[in-house]
C-alpha cells in the first residue's frame, strides 16, 4: 500500500537508500556491519517519505532533499538500537536484533555513531533552524525514553501521562519530518504549525495503533510475536484503559503479567482475554483514528495536490494497516 503513496516520490527514495548505503561507513568494519544491517532490515522508510511529501507540498525542490530526508531515517534507527537495548528485545521487524547479534555495548554505541552521522547531512547542508529542530527531536526522544521507564510497570499511570510519552518518543519524530521540510522551505509560521501539528497527531496515531495490534496481530505480517508488549514489561494504551474497570483480580492478573521475567502463552492468554472484555483494543483504535483525523484536518490549509491526497492517506495507512 505504501508503495502506491509514495509514487510521486519514488526516484527521491531511491536516492534516499543511495544515500543510506554510502553514508553509513566506517573504517571500523563493526560500525559498518551493524550499521547496513539495520538499516537493510526492512522498515517502511515512513518518516523520510513524510519529509519528502512535506517538501513537495511546500515547494522545497532543493537537491538536498534525499540526504535531508535520509537523515530522518538515521535518527529513527538510531533510536530503535537504543530501544532494543532499553527494552531487552530480541527481535526487530520480524529478524534478530542488532542487540541479540552484537550485544549491549555494540548496540548503544552504534546507536551513537547514527545520530552523529544524521547531524552530520544536516551541518553539511547548513541549515540553522533545521539542525536545531533535529535537535530538539533526539531531546525529547530521549526525555520520552527516561519518561516511559521512570513508569515502568506502574499500573496508575493515566492516559494523559502515557500520551506525554508518545508525543516525545514517537510524535516528536514524526512532526521533525513535516514541520523540518516547512524549515527547509521557509514558508510562512501558519503552514509551518499545520504541518507540524500534522506530524504530532500523525505520530500519535500512528503509535496507538502499534500497541492495539502488538497485542492481535499476525507475526508474519507484524515483524514480532504477538504481545511483545506485554513480554518486555510495557504499559501501553489498551493495558491503561482496561484497568481503568478491571477488579482487582483481573489487575492483578495483568500486574503478574508485566513482571513476569518469562511471560507464558498462559497468561498472554488472559491478559489478551481481558482486553477484549472491556474493548480495550477498539477504543484505542478509536483513538487512534480520531488523531487520524486531526492529523488531515492540518492539511486543509494547502492545496489539493498529489503530495497532500499522499499525506492523507499516510494517515489513513497509520490506523488501518496490519503490520
Amino acid at each position: 500500500m505504501l508503495e502506491t503513496l509514495y509514487i510521486s516520490i519514488k526516484n527521491e527514495l531511491v536516492a534516499v537508500e543511495e544515500v543510506l548505503k554510502t553514508h553509513l561507513r566506517s573504517e571500523l568494519p563493526i560500525i559498518t556491519d551493524v550499521s547496513q544491517y539495520v538499516i537493510q532490515n526492512g522498515g517502511k522508510r515512513l518518516r523520510p517519505a513524510l519529509f519528502l511529501l512535506c517538501s513537495r507540498l511546500v515547494g522545497f525542490n532543493d537537491e538536498a532533499r534525499p540526504r535531508l530526508a535520509a537523515s530522518f531515517e538515521i535518527l529513527h534507527t538510531a533510536s530503535l538500537l537504543h530501544d532494543d537495548v532499553v527494552d531487552d528485545a530480541l527481535l526487530r521487524r520480524g529478524k534478530p536484533s542488532t542487540k541479540a547479534k552484537w550485544g549491549n555495548q555494540v548496540s548503544v554505541l552504534v546507536g551513537d555513531f547514527l545520530w552523529t552521522k544524521a547531524t552530520s547531512l544536516l551541518v553539511f547542508y547548513g541549515h540553522q533552524k533545521l539542525l536545531e529542530l533535529v535537535v530538539r527531536s533526539i531531546s525529547a526522544l530521549t526525555e520520552g525514553e527516561l519518561l516511559e521507564i521512570g513508569r515502568h510497570h506502574d499500573l496508575t499511570m493515566s492516559h494523559e501521562e502515557y500520551l506525554k510519552i508518545v508525543r516525545h518518543k514517537t510524535a516528536a519524530l514524526f512532526a521533525s519530518c513535516s514541520e523540518g521540510a516547512a524549515i527547509a522551505a521557509d514558508v510562512s509560521e501558519q503552514f509551518s504549525s499545520a504541518l507540524r501539528g500534522y506530524g504530532v497527531d500523525l505520530g500519535i496515531a500512528f503509535q496507538l495503533a502499534d500497541d492495539a495490534l502488538d497485542y492481535d496481530s499476525d507475526e508474519g505480517t507484524f515483524g514480532k510475536k504477538a504481545g511483545g508488549d506485554l513480554r518486555e514489561g510495557k504499559l501501553t494504551y489498551p493495558l491503561i484503559v482496561a484497568l481503568t474497570q478491571t477488579d482487582a483480580t483481573e489487575s492483578n492478573i495483568i500486574r503478574e503479567a508485566l513482571i513476569s521475567d518469562h511471560l507464558s502463552d498462559t497468561q498472554f492468554a488472559l491478559v489478551l482475554s481481558i482486553l477484549k472484555k472491556y474493548n480495550a483494543l477498539e477504543a484505542t483504535f478509536d483513538l487512534a483514528r480520531q488523531y487520524a483525523e486531526k492529523a488531515k484536518s492540518h492539511l486543509a490549509l494547502f492545496k489539493p495536490s498529489i503530495e497532500r491526497e499522499a499525506l492523507v492517506a499516510v494517515a489513513d495507512y497509520a490506523v488501518n494497516r496490519s503490520d
